[in-house]
């Protein structure tokens, strides 16, 4: 068998079950590329000790996390200027956003998936396929498990030797072909495997973990200082060795604060580390953010360095994690689902894509002004507005709005070419009569009218057992109504119709106020006010003057 290349030898995995190392060739090779490599600190860094530096367990966790709730869609390519469809029924759909095998969700699949991938440089998923060739299952290997290698006695489509795959579990080593392993490489130089992460960054988590240690050394010993016990004259081995062994058994453990006796002229004095000199703080504070921001790719803020951070920058510094960290990881992961989840004619039909607009969204009034302007400008409609809120459709919701200032009048001329008298109403011309019910004015109308009843009917439990109930409703309906005025002016409304509709709520509120029960009528109060919402969109969408 031909020994692939390799520039960087893994480490050994404590998580790999013994059983599995068997005394063939094949295990005694990889048993021999899995030595821990010693680093200029004499400290061995394999994954067992580099997870239990912090900065390498946040930004493995974060990491992980973050792919483990980005959605993978199957889709299906339209072409011919229309919309790809998204595909539900796809088996490879299934196995990504239902049940990848027998013992995992989609989270826990792609966050093991993903922390291989982070630490060890790449993440191997072993597929199985029906008696239709469609991926049915898949299960992840530790990258320890798994040598890729070349197939010198069988040539791929391109006449290079055919790639496979030697994977050990718990049934020993099995040989499987390049088609049946879903191979993630992370950053490389061999084009075949990714560097590990813990390898090549061994010397940064060697200094980390001798820290760590140091300082845990430091804490069991109770903080206590260097003891150091001088004598006027020469000590013969019997007397210097009693002498050592007293102050080691009484000045350890939970002796550490007791008393020394000491004889014979014998003085005690005390010396601290010299943290301070050998700046350990800001050592430690170095390591980690070296781990954390440059060899695993996390913002400073994420792994809880903030001595830089501000908050006007934050929300770039997320978007630069998405753009520089997570999206080559996740384009790689896209190309190989599309290479070797589809069959035949279903390659270059069926595509996967990983959904990251759930990282994108910004504030909430950010993202309202952006669907607005969408809306407005016509290249999106309601529904699919809503859609993106998790919101279920609208009947009429799907057309979209053609302005006129955009796509010009049905006549077919523009608005600038409109008479100037024409294109502003003026004080002396008659009321312009309101179009007939528009089912997405209304749609729009009846969210905003039933946000402020939400609004209104918290503010009504919450005041219904308080001895000043009456007062407090009558001055928060005050800036209610101005609120409510403001948020419906886009409609043009009456006031006369709004002010009512919410004084009317207001009435019987502190009429119930004074019930003898007073929870019991404000409830019955609310669940009298259940038509109230699409009655007055109706009644603001439909008739009136403008």
């Amino acid at each position: 068998m031909r020994k692939p290349y390799r520039e960087w030898h893994p480490k050994p995995s404590s998580l790999i079950r013994k059983e599995v190392r068997q005394d063939t060739p094949m295990q005694q090779w990889m048993q021999s590329r899995r030595a821990s490599r010693p680093i200029s600190n004499s400290v061995a860094i394999n994954d067992a000790t580099a997870i239990k530096i912090s900065a390498v367990f946040a930004a493995v966790r974060i990491l992980s996390g973050l792919a483990s709730t980005l959605p993978a869609h199957v889709y299906e390519a339209k072409g011919d200027g229309v919309k790809d469809a998204e595909v539900n029924q796809h088996p490879l759909a299934s196995v990504l956003r239902s049940q990848p095998n027998s013992y995992q969700v989609p989270a826990v699949f792609e966050e093991q998936r993903q922390s291989h991938l982070s630490m060890w440089g790449n993440a191997y998923s072993e597929l199985r396929f029906n008696q239709d060739g469609e991926v049915i299952s898949t299960i992840n290997h530790h990258p320890y498990n798994v040598l890729p290698a070349w197939d010198e006695a069988h040539a791929a489509y391109d006449g290079l030797p055919r790639l496979k795959y030697h994977v050990t579990d718990q049934n020993g080593t099995r040989t499987l072909d390049a088609s049946r392993i879903c191979h993630v490489p992370g950053f490389g130089f061999n084009g075949l495997e990714g560097l590990s992460t813990i390898s090549v960054a061994g010397d940064s988590l060697g200094v980390a973990a001798s820290s760590d240690r140091l300082v845990a050394q430091f804490a069991n010993n109770a903080a206590k200082p260097f003891l150091v016990v001088t004598v006027p004259s020469f000590l013969d081995d019997g007397p210097f060795n009693r002498l050592s062994h007293e102050i080691r058994e009484e000045y350890r453990g939970d002796q550490t604060y007791g008393s020394l006796l000491l004889e014979g002229g014998a003085t005690a004095k005390s010396m601290m580390l010299p943290f301070k000199d050998a700046q350990l703080l800001e050592s430690r504070k170095f390591q980690g953010e070296e781990i954390a921001c440059r060899w695993f790719g996390l913002p400073p803020h994420l792994a809880g360095y903030l001595d830089n951070a501000h908050f006007d920058n934050i929300e770039e510094q997320d978007r630069a994690l998405l753009v520089f960290t997570l999206a080559p990881m996740l384009i790689r992961k896209e190309q190989e689902w599309n290479r070797k989840g589809f069959h035949g004619d279903q390659r270059g039909r069926f595509y996967v894509k990983y959904n990251v607009d759930a990282l994108l969204r910004g504030q909430m009034k950010e993202r309202y002004e952006a669907h607005r302007n969408a809306i407005q400008a016509g290249w999106k409609t309601v529904n699919e507005v809503r859609q993106l809120e998790d919101l279920a459709p609208l009947p009429g919701g799907d057309e979209l709005p053609r302005p006129a200032n955009i796509w010009g009048k049905p006549d077919g001329s523009s608005v600038a070419e409109r008479p100037p008298e024409k294109q502003q109403r003026r004080e002396e011309d008659p009321p312009i009569e309101r179009r007939t019910h528009d089912p997405r004015l209304a749609a729009l109308a009846l969210d905003v009218i039933q946000g402020l009843q939400h609004a209104e009917c918290i503010q009504a439990e919450r005041s219904a057992s308080r001895p000043d109930a009456a007062q407090r409703i009558r001055d928060w309906y005050e800036g209610h109504e101005l609120k409510a005025l403001d948020k419906l002016k886009g409609l043009q409304p009456e006031a006369r119709a709004v002010l009512s509709h919410y004084r009317e709520h207001r009435d019987q509120l502190l009429k119930a106020v004074t019930d003898a029960d007073p929870s019991r009528a404000v409830e019955a109060c609310i669940a009298g006010w259940n038509c109230d919402p699409a009655r007055l969109a109706n009644s603001l969408t439909s008739t009136g003057q403008a």
